[in-house]
């Protein structure tokens, strides 16, 4: 059995580490590839693996892109962990992780596959591109890979590409729940559920969905007064908790304070999710793929979202949700959203709803997912026997 070792960036748990982790499980479960993990950052991620999973380590030291000493300390610390864990493939994401270890993965000739799950830009990633020497470079989404491309500095080999689709998984909602979480936030069963999910920052555009509802309130008092809408998230960086203020206040300032809340992150989600009428997503900038969206579909929600990005592989307009364009003028992006919201609310979409969720269910499957990044860790390893 080949030891692959996954270099993980933060100690919490992302987009990318959702995924990470989601590829372990696969990996223990078809007992093809036995994975080592290997955190640059303590954390609630780092700690809740390090407990469940033997192989799970952390670099005992900070290592800082502006401290150049510290990048010889990780050179001998990969070097060493490498050797002595007999690695067969690396697996990198984030262009800063593939500089940094880039100097011990050449020494110790170790194969390795550079995951670029987005967002991209910035100088990081035109360095990184200067430095080809990963044998695949992995994308989320042909949105990523687009943009990537625009990005790299050399021209990328189509033959080292592939796109390999996000892993969206849930724990199956409760019913029970469901009826109890809706009970606790509506007066009545006539009444409407909106939520919106992500991590609370100025792109995402939370205030489009807002200023919606409550032109939906002035507009269609009879459909939309008894509607309510839960933004659940918070802010992870201190820069966005301005945004994150003014939310609150933009709120405050239209009198919906009755109609709007916030909740952080909570392992109720997919119940909540379940418990809603309409999953709303607005980010103000092409993301590279909103995994909550394709939460929302297994969890049988309706999605009114971007039209921009990753997120239009898996949101088609009419088909499996409604689409609009987020990232356009806010005035537009907002009637645009009203419109949507008014459009859904009239129509029947069971079939919409059936669509999503086989569709999540059939292509960002994670046994298929992980299958087919074995193949590709097999035709390396194979090749460089």
């Amino acid at each position: 059995m080949h030891n692959i070792l996954y270099i993980i960036n933060v100690g919490y748990q992302g987009g990318v580490e959702k995924f990470t982790h989601s590829l372990v499980r696969q990996h223990l479960s078809n007992a093809k590839y036995q994975p080592i993990l290997l955190f640059f950052s303590d954390g609630p991620f780092y700690r809740k693996l390090s407990e469940d999973y033997e192989y799970t380590f952390l670099i005992p030291f900070r290592v800082r892109m502006a401290n150049p000493l510290s990048w010889l300390r990780l050179f001998f610390f990969l070097f060493s962990f490498i050797r002595k864990q007999k690695i067969s493939l690396a697996h990198i994401a984030m262009p800063w992780a593939k500089i940094l270890c880039l100097p011990a993965l050449i020494v110790t000739r170790t194969p390795f596959v550079w995951f670029q799950h987005g967002p991209i830009g910035g100088i990081l990633d035109k360095v990184a591109s200067l430095f080809p020497y990963e044998k695949l470079v992995l994308y989320n989404s042909s949105f990523t890979q687009s943009e990537y491309r625009e990005e790299s500095v050399l021209g990328i080999s189509g033959d080292k590409e592939r796109i390999v689709n996000p892993i969206i998984e849930i724990s199956p909602p409760d019913a029970n729940n469901r009826a109890m979480l809706r009970s606790k936030f509506l007066d009545n069963s006539e009444q409407r559920l909106l939520i919106c999910a992500g991590r609370i920052c100025s792109w995402k555009g939370y205030e489009i969905a807002i200023h919606a509802l409550a032109n939906l309130r002035l507009e269609k008092p009879d459909e939309w007064s008894n509607s309510k809408l839960i933004i659940i998230g918070s802010a992870g960086r201190e820069s966005d908790r301005d945004y994150e203020f003014t939310l609150h206040e933009l709120v405050k300032k239209m009198a919906l304070t009755d109609s709007i809340m916030f909740l952080p992150f909570s392992n109720e989600l997919p119940d909540l999710l379940a418990a809603s009428d309409i999953f709303i997503h607005c980010s103000r900038k092409p993301e590279p793929f909103g995994l909550v969206v394709g939460e929302a579909m297994l969890a049988g929600t309706l999605v009114v979202g971007s039209n921009q990005g990753g997120i239009q592989d898996i949101l088609i307009d009419g088909h499996t949700g409604f689409s609009f364009d987020s990232c356009g003028e806010i005035d537009d992006a907002i009637e645009q959203l009203v419109m949507k919201l008014q459009t859904a609310i009239q129509l029947d979409n069971s079939e919409r709803i059936a669509e999503a969720r086989s569709r999540v269910q059939n292509i960002f499957n994670s046994s298929k997912i992980a299958s087919q990044v074995e193949g590709y860790y097999a035709e390396i390893i194979e090749k460089e026997a």
